[in-house]
């Protein structure tokens, strides 16, 4: 008897888990269409418990996308705006999500330096095969610059 109760149970809970996998595949569905990182992490998170070897690399990836969201926001609290942007930046890159956005809007409002950083660190990017350094640029505070001149100073 008591066998006939155990394989019963997991008769039904086995039944339970396809429909429970495709309600937190909608929920990711929708935090997806709605851009929101922290929905789509706990999405993801349930998936990767159900299927690891299907959901692990979204998983991973959001999951990154959100440490650098994290990471750039405690910048902006301590007021390391290019620490912030930079790190926002990645994880817009890598996710697409409001809350990134939110933390680049804020820190344009509350810094209008940081297109100029955004230009700076892509000019740094691609011209650091032609040997520009903007070190020296970034290691002042924004409100040190005196962009004119440090540019000046960074070129060859």
């Amino acid at each position: 008897m008591k066998q006939l109760l155990s394989i019963i149970f997991l008769t039904a809970l086995a039944a339970c888990t396809p429909s429970e996998i495709t309600k937190i595949e909608q929920e990711l569905t929708l935090a997806q269409q709605q851009r929101n990182l922290d929905a789509q992490l706990n999405a993801l998170k349930s998936l990767n418990e159900y299927d690891n070897n299907k959901w692990q690399a979204l998983y991973l990836e959001t999951l990154n996308a959100s440490t650098l969201l994290s990471d750039a926001q405690r910048a902006y609290d301590n007021g390391n705006i290019v620490t912030a942007q930079i790190g926002a930046g990645q994880s817009k890159d890598i996710n697409n999500s409001l809350q990134a956005d939110t933390l680049l809007r804020a820190l344009s409002i509350d810094y209008p330096l940081t297109e100029l950083i955004d230009e700076l660190v892509q000019l740094h990017t691609t011209a650091s095969k032609n040997e520009v350094s903007f070190t020296s640029f970034f290691n002042h505070s924004p409100s040190k610059w005196n962009t004119v001149e440090s540019i000046k100073s960074c070129l060859p």
